[in-house]
């Protein structure tokens, strides 16, 4: 997006941050993204690859957020 107000933070999220502290997805160690659901779309697709699962609890607590 052009003009987007976090492109400056994003920059040195990846030019900086992402050089300095390793992680298991070299690639894109974060994700940005502009409406709710899909925060919980992202916060649920990071949960699915982990070794630990929410349980429906869990989940219905960060619907809930």
């Amino acid at each position: 997006m052009q003009g987007y107000f976090w492109d400056g933070l994003i920059h040195w999220f990846r030019a900086t941050l992402v050089r300095e502290v390793p992680s298991t997805r070299p690639l894109e160690p974060f994700e940005v993204v502009d409406n709710p659901q899909k925060v919980v779309d992202a916060i649920f697709k990071y949960y699915e690859h982990r070794a630990f699962g929410l349980s429906a609890e869990g989940q219905e607590i960060l619907l809930r957020l």
